[in-house]
């Protein structure tokens, strides 16, 4: 009890000398140099990543602009044996469907790091093979789906994106695989239809 008596009144005077008085603290508002550099490194480091950001969005402007080049240079790209490599529309699936040869559906997400890592096996076997196979790019569960690829998922109970479904002349599913096959896995699933 005798050390709370003097422990008290020291204290009392550190609060009364601004030692972690909020009132001292309060009627102190004048910036001191440090909190000026601070706030200045603040504004410097908010500025760096606005900056950052937009870069970030110019590149995914310029990532979206070589996509549909991508897309303009992919639309009927075939081999010499008939094969053809399209993204997916409904006319598109329609007449693959419609032309009597096997269908690939290669169900694909642009955000997919393993998707795009596929897609140039798939545009080689296309490319390479010497039989009549229509392979159609399905965007599933990215910013470029639309309702009849979302159809067309549900319609083939497909539930996660990097999922080939091989189908025969008349359209019905054959095989499935899901996730990365590699080139010659690839052709080899080809020449199985």
């Amino acid at each position: 009890m005798k050390y709370s008596y003097t422990i008290l009144p020291l204290f009392a005077v550190a609060l009364l000398l601004g030692q972690g008085c909020p009132m001292a603290s309060a009627t102190n508002t004048a910036p001191t140099p440090s909190d000026d550099a601070m706030m200045e490194d603040k504004m410097d480091k908010d500025d760096a990543m606005m900056d950052k950001d937009n870069r970030m969005e110019k590149d995914d402007a310029m990532n979206d602009d070589s996509m549909m080049e991508d897309k303009m240079d992919n639309e009927d790209q075939g081999s010499a044996g008939g094969a053809t490599y399209v993204e997916y529309s409904k006319a598109a699936y329609e007449a693959a469907i419609a032309n009597d040869q096997p269908t690939v559906l290669f169900f694909y997400a642009n955000w997919c790091p393993t998707c795009l890592a596929e897609e140039p096996h798939v545009k080689a076997v296309v490319a390479e093979t010497d039989k009549g196979v229509n392979v159609i790019r399905v965007n599933t569960k990215d910013r470029d789906t639309d309702k009849d690829e979302e159809q067309l998922a549900k319609d083939f109970n497909v539930f996660t994106q990097h999922t080939f479904v091989f189908l025969d002349a008349n359209g019905t599913e054959t095989k499935r695989v899901i996730g990365t096959q590699g080139k010659e896995q690839l052709r080899l699933l080809v020449e199985q239809l």
